[in-house]
């Protein structure tokens, strides 16, 4: 009686065991079917609007001379201690 038993508490706990991975399973389909890169799809021709445009835009323009700005910081006046002289 005991071996019946504990046999049908192991088949018991694998179906449980598979039943939980198949749990997993569904719920990652499910949030990778949301989710997924197909959700995400695009147009290459749409897409290669951007590269005529660019290849346009280098071929018209240079690139501008890049010029070195320097400064100098006026020196400012220490100003003197307050002192009380009466």
């Amino acid at each position: 009686m005991k071996t019946i038993d504990t046999t049908a508490t192991i088949q018991l706990n694998t179906q449980e065991e598979s039943k939980q991975s198949l749990q997993d399973k569904c719920a990652l389909l499910t949030q990778h079917k949301r989710f997924g890169v197909s959700s995400e799809k695009s147009n290459t021709r749409q897409l290669s609007i951007f590269n005529v445009a660019e290849q346009e835009a280098q071929a018209k323009q240079e690139e501008p001379k890049m010029e070195e700005i320097s400064y100098k910081k006026a020196a400012t006046k220490r100003k003197k201690p307050f002192t009380n002289s009466r």
